[in-house]
């Protein structure tokens, strides 16, 4: 049984390798172009708009800057994000190994992570979605550590504030699992008998001070300017919603619409093999409920963790597919609790009932990961090289034509810009995101959080004409670059196996 759980993991880590690189999604050219301009001692909300937490762009740039790189940002954007899905794993693996002190079930467990769309979905993006579940992993698993080793506990519960803090600092939406674990901390000390005092020294003070340190980072941005972090991470999202009314959008805006989607999400196949382990670990639980009353620490932790992601899911409007890769992960968390009872007398009808499920995954989302398997034959379908690959193609075209000394790429797809090295304008740095809001936004707030807009863009040209202009990926939003291009004479490049349109000064032009 080992075998077929191991040759699952090795099959489900190619395919997710696979979707990793052969993905492009508009949300990564904000986050590496955020990690890029880190690297080059740009100052995060200052300098730029970035419209998240600001520990991912710190984490891009200093590995960036520690590994010297200079081009193919993306693709190591991508591989960070595929190695936190495999640290994910490899955590949660650990968590079940702990709790079911059996190995076996246990890789069938991973296996399942790794083969469950909600989670590899997002994990394909060079962004702040997977990165925060294994953080959040860690938390879990140092938490778990502790309750049984009091002579390291004070060690092990700073480290679990410490990780749940740089979950936080990744992304937001995970603030609402301080809550369970401030919760359970206090409220229900497991594995000794300890005095409420005692817990409250033992634990929630250590966990108080790992969270502390790890916030540090994050105060000095709010200290050094607690405006432009106030929007970036919270005023921004509420004048995004009112950009979405305003255009017309409609899915999943109100509560009721988004009950139905995350009841979507949680009834697609993945979710569902997901929730028959969990239904059947219940089952056990109920059954053996005194056995259970010594897991009762890690299954309240986990449930209310699920919960909790539940709300940062359904909380931002509207709501996407990706956030329920919170409430999903915790899930994985709840399963391994509500299997832990009773193990040694149900352990042949467990992994017979991981096998179907891991099976059931493998019949569901097989060839989808063949498929992409199948694709990394060809270099084009390497995201990562493709977009390098134009970047170049771009850069020589400027410096043919004497124009990349002259002025900006002015693009809401920066990645083709800044993966050759060619200077960007910052108030495209985070792509489509801030400059579609601009419009609700005064001139002094445009001026001050670094961003411009679609009725403005040209005022901002007018005074820094662009070397080149980049479009053809953002819609309508693209249209105000187009009409500046067009309006002022700029030449139309065609670059070979290029879906976007190309743009060139033409008053400098030398070749044309």
């Amino acid at each position: 049984m080992i075998w077929f759980f191991a040759a699952a993991i090795l099959f489900a880590i190619a395919g997710d390798f696979a979707k990793i690189m052969t993905s492009l999604d508009h949300n990564e050219h904000m986050y590496i172009t955020a990690g890029v301009l880190v690297s080059q001692n740009k100052v995060l909300y200052r300098d730029f708009a970035y419209l998240q937490m600001p520990y991912l762009p710190l984490l891009y740039g200093g590995l960036y800057q520690l590994l010297g790189i200079t081009s193919y940002y993306l693709l190591w954007g991508k591989l960070v994000s595929f190695l936190a899905l495999i640290s994910s794993a490899s955590v949660l693996f650990l968590i079940a190994r702990h709790a079911w002190g059996e190995p076996t079930i246990a890789i069938g467990l991973a296996a399942l992570f790794l083969l469950n769309m909600s989670i590899v979905h997002p994990a394909r993006e060079a962004s702040n979605y997977i990165i925060p579940v294994f953080l959040s992993f860690l938390a879990v698993y140092s938490f778990e550590i502790a309750q049984r080793n009091p002579t390291r506990k004070w060690l092990l519960m700073a480290i679990t504030g410490l990780m749940s803090a740089l979950a936080v600092g990744v992304k937001l939406t995970y603030a609402p699992i301080l809550i369970p674990f401030m919760a359970v901390i206090i409220l229900f000390p497991l594995y000794s008998k300890e005095s409420f005092l005692a817990g409250i020294t033992h634990q929630f003070l250590p966990f108080l001070a790992g969270l502390l340190i790890g916030f540090l980072p994050m105060a000095g941005f709010i200290v050094q300017d607690p405006a432009g972090f106030m929007f970036n991470n919270l005023g921004y999202h509420t004048i995004n919603t009112q950009w979405r009314i305003l255009t017309g959008y409609t899915d999943n805006m109100s509560l009721p619409s988004k009950f139905v989607f995350a009841g979507e999400t949680f009834l697609k196949a993945e979710n569902l093999t997901l929730l028959f382990g969990i239904l059947f670990g219940a089952g056990l639980t109920i059954l053996n409920f005194r056995q259970a009353k010594q897991f009762s620490t890690g299954g309240v932790l986990a449930l209310f963790l699920f919960l909790s992601g539940l709300i940062s899911a359904l909380a931002p409007t509207p709501s996407f597919y990706q956030y329920y890769a919170v409430p999903i992960s915790f899930l994985f968390i709840l399963f391994i609790y509500l299997w832990a009872v009773n193990l040694d007398k149900t352990f042949l009808s467990r992994r017979m009932i991981l096998t179907i499920l891991v099976l059931s995954s493998l019949l569901f989302q097989g060839s989808s990961l063949l498929d992409s398997i199948s694709k990394l034959r060809h270099r084009h379908n390497w995201t990562p090289l493709h977009v390098r690959d134009v970047s170049i193609k771009v850069r020589e075209v400027l410096q043919e034509n004497q124009l990349q000394a002259n002025g900006k790429v002015a693009t809401l797809s920066p990645l083709f810009a800044v993966e050759a090295g060619l200077p960007i304008y910052p108030e495209l740095a985070s792509g489509p995101f801030l400059y579609r809001v601009g419009d609700l936004l005064n001139a002094e707030q445009r001026n001050y959080f670094v961003g411009t807009s679609p009725a403005t863009i040209h005022d901002l040209f007018e005074k820094a004409p662009p070397a080149a202009i980049l479009t053809g990926f953002e819609g309508k939003l693209d249209q105000p670059l187009v009409e500046f291009a067009l309006a002022k004479g700029y030449k139309k490049i065609d670059l070979s196996n290029f879906e976007g349109k190309l743009y060139l000064y033409q008053a400098a032009t030398t070749n044309p």
